[in-house]
C-alpha cells in the first residue's frame, strides 16, 4: 500500500510536523480574529493584540517551510486513506 520510497514510520513522522503546521496557522488565525474584533469594538488593546500577531507570525509561521519540506516527503500514506474509512478514525 506504500509507495516503495516510503514507510510506515515516515507517514506517521510526518504526523508530528503536519499537526504542529496545523496549531500554528489555526492559531494564527484565531489571533487574527480577535484583533479584528477589537479593532471593530473600539478596543484600546487592539495595539497590543496587533503586535502578539506579529510575534506569532514571526515565531511559528516562519518555520512553515521547513515544515512542509518534512510533510511531502512522506505524504503519500496520509493523503491515500480511503475517505470512505475516516469516519472509523
Amino acid at each position: 500500500m506504500l509507495g516503495n520510497n516510503h514507510s510506515a514510520h515516515d507517514s506517521e513522522a510526518t504526523a508530528v510536523p503536519y499537526l504542529e503546521l496545523c496549531g500554528d496557522v489555526i492559531a494564527g488565525a484565531f489571533l487574527i480574529k480577535s484583533v479584528l474584533s477589537g479593532i471593530q469594538a473600539g478596543d484600546p488593546q487592539a495595539d497590543a493584540m496587533q503586535k502578539l500577531v506579529w510575534h506569532h507570525s514571526l515565531k511559528y509561521l516562519s518555520k512553515a517551510p521547513s515544515h512542509l519540506e518534512q510533510i511531502k516527503y512522506a505524504s503519500e500514506p496520509v493523503f491515500a486513506y480511503p475517505e470512505d474509512r475516516l469516519a472509523d478514525l
